[in-house]
């Protein structure tokens, strides 16, 4: 099989610490959505703020390729106002059901109730579940890139995953990788499903997976016409 030359990873930046399903007594646990960092905007921070969808309609025909829709939501008592310009963040979230299959397939089967505390440099909370971990700030669904699989080759324990981690990571290896990853738009969960051999540590997971960043979205309303309802 192909080998791979693998450079000594740095030490990881981030701690994970399981701490059981029963809430931490001694640690303050904030509402996420609330404590959320969103990033910053020039003199303003990003104000999170839970809005009802009150209509999903589609406007193209069901005949079309592309599926645009009209997303109205009800901003009544929400402490921001918007401008023609202004964009709207939808912070989106992973389904239920692949945060179970993240948890048994990459995590040994950890319950998604058990509460974790991560040391290190995080932009959410240092202490929440790890189902809400997971379903609000880890990327999982993502693509990743080539740099992805020459990590995870270093905590591959099966000759034949590693071989196939090591052919991607080679310049010959290039087409075959594209094929799978690229073309077919693999996610992080499934390459790790298809690597059931290779599992770096949860620090490592979280440090080479991207955060869940916020989706921007046009507002097609005018506040002076529609008032709460963008």
């Amino acid at each position: 099989g192909m080998s791979l030359e693998l450079d000594a990873l740095p030490p990881s930046k981030l701690a994970v610490e399981f701490l059981g399903t029963a809430q931490p007594s001694s640690e303050t646990v904030v509402d996420t959505l609330q404590q959320a960092r969103f990033g910053s905007a020039p003199g303003r921070m990003y104000q999170p703020w839970k809005a009802q969808v009150v209509e999903n309609r589609r406007i193209t025909p069901e005949s079309h390729w592309q599926d645009v829709r009209n997303i109205s939501f009800d901003l009544s008592g929400a402490p921001f106002t918007y401008r023609p310009g202004d964009v709207l963040l939808v912070h989106p979230r992973n389904p239920k059901p692949l945060v179970e299959d993240f948890c048994r397939d990459v995590l040994a089967g950890r319950d998604p109730n058990e509460w974790v505390r991560i040391r290190g440099p995080v932009d959410f909370p240092s202490v929440l579940r790890l189902g809400e971990l997971l379903e609000a700030h880890v990327d999982f669904q993502a693509m990743p890139g080539r740099h992805f699989f020459e990590l995870i080759a270093h905590f591959a324990t099966e000759k034949h995953e590693r071989d196939r981690l090591a052919e991607f990571c080679s310049p010959e290896g290039q087409p075959e990788f594209f094929a799978y990853n690229n073309r077919e738009r693999r996610t992080f969960l499934e390459v790790f499903q298809d690597f059931p051999n290779t599992r770096p540590p949860f620090e490592r997971v979280l440090e080479w997976i991207p955060r869940l960043r916020p989706r921007q979205f046009s507002i097609a309303s005018s506040l002076a016409a529609c008032g709460s309802s963008p």
